[in-house]
């Protein structure tokens, strides 16, 4: 048989199906692979085309400003790991941004 002739192709909503199939089994990247016979650089092709995006967890964190005249602290933003940053002067959200995720 020729070479050509023996490879699948398989539309995008298949291929979607078969990487949520092999999430929900718990199957290993060999079992899969070895089930659907594709090879491990297919998964990993497929896996980066057509997985959808997990939220990140490093969203930005919204925060909450105090009014100036309650305090003298501008803003006090307190991390998931713990840490608090407090910030004295007013300033841009763009620079708190850039501040928590360089």
């Amino acid at each position: 048989m020729d070479k050509q002739a023996q490879h699948k192709r398989r539309i995008s909503s298949l291929i979607r199906k078969l990487l949520n199939k092999k999430e929900q089994e718990n199957l290993s990247v060999t079992e899969f692979c070895a089930a659907q016979q594709i090879h491990k650089a297919t998964y990993y092709n497929w896996l980066k085309k057509y997985q959808p995006i997990r939220e990140s967890s490093t969203k930005f964190i919204p925060i909450e400003m105090p009014a100036i005249a309650d305090t003298a602290i501008f803003a006090e933003i307190e991390l998931p790991t713990g840490a608090i940053v407090r910030i004295h002067a007013r300033v841009e959200p763009t620079y708190l941004k850039e501040l928590l995720y360089p």
